[in-house]
Parts: C-alpha cells; sequence; structure tokens
C-alpha cells in the first residue's frame, strides 16, 4: 500500500501543474434530460476546510466552504487542520484533517466517494431500503451497507485501513473480494492483507457526537429522513398545525424584515443552475423542498405531502421582471427580483429536465389556495431584488429598490444567465478585483475528473 500511497502523491503533485478543468458529472439515472433527484449538504465545518466549486463556469476553483453549501458529484473537498460534514438524506460523510476527496455520483440510485488521501468516517443510518454507498481510493472499491459505521484510512506510507464498528464492507481490489466484518480492520499493503481489530479515533469520536446529535432530532412521520437537513428544524423552530395548511414549520428567530432567500447567496451548481445557500443554519431544507407561505403575519414553511424520495431542487423561487422601463431581470438590467413560491405554485425548472421530472418535482403542490387566501400572497412581502451586478455576491439579499410600480404587475421572468468566470490562472494574470476569491494553493480533485490512480 505504500507504493500506492506515493503514486498517489506524484499524480497529485502533477496535478499542480495543471490548469483546473471541467467536472464530469454523475451519470444521468432518472431518464433523458432529468438532473439527480438528490443534493448533499455541508453540515458541519471546523478549521480550515476548502470546497471545490467545479460546478461554476471557467472550469471553477477553490474556496472556503461554508455550512448549506450544495454538495453534488463533481464536489471536492479538502481539509487542513479541520474537518467537514456531508449529509444526505440521513446518512453522512465525514473528512479528517488534511484530506481530500468527493462524491463522484450521489443520487437515490448510486452513491460514491472518491477518496483521495486521508481519512473518511461514512455513517449509514437504517434506511427505508437497502442503501450503500461505495468508496474507492486508487484501484481499491469498498462496498458499504447500510447500516452501518465506517472509517476508512489512507494516510501516508501507513497500509489503506478499512474498519467497521458496525455493518458489513465488501472490499474488491486486482480481481479479489474480501469482506469485512463488526469490529474488524482489513489493513492492506502492496503485497497483503490482514484483519486487526477496529480501533476508535478522534474523528470517529466526533462522528459518534454527531450522531447523538441527530438521533435526538428525529424526522416527523409527515417529513421523510431522505429529506437532506430535516434534523435541523427541530433545534430552529416549531411544527405547527394549521387548518387550511396542515402541518407548517415555524422558524423562532428571524431578523427584522426577514423573508424566505433573502439573506443567503446564489451560486451556479450545475447541472441545475443558480442555487440557494442560506446563510442560517436550519437553511437546507426549507429552501430547497416544500414552499413558504404567510399566515397570520409570519413566514410558515410547508413541506409538502408526504414523499419517501423527496426531490431536491436548487430553489423553489419565482424570479419576476418589470412591465416598465425602470425594472427588468439580467445582468444587463438594474435589478434581478425573485420571490418564494407558495404551496399552489409549480416548479418551472430553467435547467434541463424531461417531463416524467416536471411531474415528480411538483407531485405533493396543492391544486388551489385555501378560500380567501389571494394567490399572489407571498409576492409583496417576499419579493427581495438587488442590482444586478450584485446578484452573485455573498451579502444580505434586502436591497430593494424604489420603484412606481406594484409588485401585482410585475411578470415572470427567466433568470440571469450563465456566470462567465475566470479561471484563477487568468484572474491572476489579468488582475483579479479587490475582493475576488483566488485559488488556494491547491489542484483540482480528481473526482472532479472522475479519475482513477493506477495501483500498478
Amino acid at each position: 500500500m505504500g507504493r500506492w500511497v506515493r503514486v498517489l502523491a506524484l499524480a497529485f503533485t502533477a496535478f499542480m501543474a495543471l490548469a483546473p478543468v471541467a467536472p464530469v458529472f454523475a451519470q444521468d439515472t432518472n431518464g433523458a434530460g432529468a438532473p439527480p433527484l438528490m443534493a448533499g449538504r455541508v453540515a458541519a465545518v471546523e478549521g480550515e476546510v476548502s470546497i471545490w466549486r467545479a460546478e461554476e463556469a471557467g472550469g471553477g476553483q477553490w474556496d472556503r466552504a461554508q455550512i448549506n453549501d450544495i454538495v453534488t458529484a463533481g464536489t471536492g473537498l479538502a481539509t487542513d487542520n479541520g474537518r467537514v460534514e456531508v449529509r444526505f438524506g440521513p446518512h453522512a460523510v465525514r473528512l479528517g484533517e488534511a484530506s481530500t476527496g468527493g462524491f463522484s455520483q450521489l443520487d437515490y440510485e448510486a452513491r460514491a466517494f472518491n477518496l483521495e488521501r486521508g481519512v473518511v468516517s461514512v455513517r449509514l443510518a437504517p434506511a427505508q431500503q437497502a442503501d450503500t454507498v461505495t468508496l474507492t481510493v486508487a484501484d481499491v472499491r469498498v462496498d458499504l451497507a447500510a447500516p452501518g459505521r465506517y472509517r476508512v484510512d489512507a494516510i501516508g506510507d501507513a497500509p489503506l485501513a478499512i474498519s467497521v464498528f458496525d455493518g458489513r464492507a465488501t472490499v474488491q481490489y486486482g480481481g479479489n473480494a474480501v469482506n469485512v466484518g463488526v469490529g474488524q480492520a482489513l489493513n492492506m499493503t502492496q503485497s497483503s492483507t490482514n484483519y486487526a481489530v477496529a480501533r476508535m479515533s478522534a474523528l470517529d469520536d466526533w462522528a459518534l457526537a454527531r450522531d447523538a446529535r441527530y438521533e435526538q432530532a428525529q424526522a416527523p412521520s409527515y417529513v421523510s429522513p431522505y429529506m437532506t437537513g430535516y434534523e435541523e428544524l427541530n433545534t430552529y423552530g416549531d411544527w405547527v398545525m394549521e387548518p387550511a395548511f396542515g402541518n407548517v414549520w415555524v422558524p423562532r428567530a428571524v431578523p427584522i424584515g426577514w423573508a424566505p432567500y433573502r439573506y443567503g447567496r446564489w451560486r451556479w451548481v450545475a447541472p441545475w443552475g443558480w442555487s440557494w445557500v442560506d446563510s442560517a443554519p436550519w437553511g437546507y431544507a426549507p429552501f430547497h423542498y416544500g414552499r413558504w407561505v404567510t399566515i397570520g403575519g409570519r413566514w410558515c414553511w410547508w413541506p409538502g405531502g408526504y414523499a419517501a424520495r423527496p426531490v431536491w431542487a436548487p430553489a423553489l423561487v419565482g424570479f419576476v421582471g418589470g412591465g416598465g422601463t425602470t425594472v427588468s431581470v439580467g445582468f444587463g438590467g438594474p435589478v434581478v427580483g425573485w420571490y418564494p413560491l407558495a404551496p399552489w405554485h409549480p416548479y418551472r425548472p430553467y435547467y434541463r429536465a424531461n417531463n416524467t421530472y416536471v411531474t415528480v418535482i411538483n407531485q405533493t403542490v396543492i391544486q388551489r389556495p385555501p378560500n380567501g387566501v389571494p394567490p399572489d400572497i407571498n409576492q409583496r412581502p417576499g419579493s427581495t431584488w438587488v442590482a444586478g451586478p450584485r446578484f452573485r455576491e455573498p451579502i444580505a439579499k434586502v436591497q430593494i429598490p424604489a420603484r412606481t410600480e406594484t409588485v401585482a404587475e410585475l411578470r415572470p421572468a427567466p433568470p440571469p444567465p450563465r456566470p462567465i468566470t475566470r479561471t484563477p490562472a487568468v484572474a491572476a494574470e489579468t488582475g483579479a478585483a479587490p475582493g475576488a476569491r483566488v485559488a488556494p494553493a491547491r489542484p483540482a480533485p480528481a473526482v472532479a475528473q472522475n479519475s482513477k490512480f493506477s495501483a500498478a
């Protein structure tokens, strides 16, 4: 295994001399023209953690990771003196210090994580179906079955180690396949494999503490555990029964003037396009599933009808443009506006999607508003506007320009076009503007290229 790690190190160094390249995303498993139905969430960040935003135009770049960052196939993660947790549905993947890796596939049908170096802990919760996660290190494939708790170490010249604390792992390498059972660790070198006792590490202690926190926040019966981010809701809000809508969730504390999709930022995430990253610690599930509505003067999140496998959306908003000359949408116009969709508003993707996908993602909406509720109840209090050039900035979206037309006069419009982002090398040559993001001295992740390092 020492030779494998040296090959990894040489390949990793070789990437330092290469410009970042566009990622290869997960294969389409939902039919022609349908994007993935699931995306992951950065749920915890400690210390220095970087995220490779390979989904951006221009090749992508490294950036500082933040809570609620969206993780999908091609999203790389790297830790220096920190660690990071990514959740997808009820499951979690956690990287320890000095680790690099990312998903090459992430959907209901296939989850594959590529560990380039370091340590990864995987927690697969009890599942409604036969959930598995595939983890690869060089040319070694490890199939992990749910429920289970696992750790894989690929550190320096030490043997590759696969530890199973709960569950079952199948390790495939060079045409061979061996099983690793509860309490076992399989240590692999280039010339031998041997079993040992699985021993806890500091990363495992942290993972157990995180798991204990989530076990106290079980999803209510009307929200599927596959709704990524559900575990934060009980901590930061309350479920209320409303006669007209059923169960809705209400955040306990929000700033004055708060509205959904107002505090956070827009990111371009392929294959969906503009996707919302909220600044609130609970701000994942309520912005990628369900709908918002004002009830009694307060914003309430309506999760929709129960779906065992809910469909993730980049942002459930309606973009709007003005009917006059003072308001328009796009980077060429003065402002960009949007508002949260209500429970009776169907979501119409602007990214490539087939009819089946559009039907499935709208399967939980209601046909019409309750009696006495205006169809456009969200537009006026929930409308948020920013100057077009500031659309991508990490600022609270509270700038509402003066205008004469009313919100009711605004017409639907497409979101802004795909951004044109310089690669880090070009930005350095031309002189990036003050405050522009600069990639850390780190290569593009192999996962973004769907690469495998040879063990030969």
